[in-house]
């Protein structure tokens, strides 16, 4: 029997669009083209970098995902699926994107 998700209206979704900053970092600083970027999500979650609240982010292809049998319901559901994360970092509280290596 297949689980279906059930979203609840006090949560938030688990996988997101890219926020339209995020996008422009991605093309700008890693040469992606607009149409790469635009088939990509990214799930994200708050946390604490530096003593400075942050909202941490892992982008993904919703496809690569779905082909690897996997349904995200926490940002800890890629922890363990580190060729899944294309891109990682974290979004200060002003705005700043700050990516990390890949």
């Amino acid at each position: 029997m297949a689980s279906t998700a059930t979203w609840k209206f006090w949560q938030h979704p688990v996988v997101v669009p890219l926020a339209e900053s995020l996008r422009s970092q991605l093309v700008q600083d890693r040469s992606l083209s607009d149409q790469a970027v635009a088939s990509l999500r990214m799930v994200n979650r708050r946390g604490r970098y530096a003593d400075r609240a942050v909202t941490f982010f892992r982008v993904i292809d919703p496809e690569a995902v779905r082909r690897a049998g996997l349904e995200l319901r926490h940002f800890a559901d890629l922890d363990a699926h580190q060729p899944l994360q294309l891109h990682t970092g974290h979004i200060e509280h002003d705005g700043r994107i700050v990516l990390n290596r890949s």
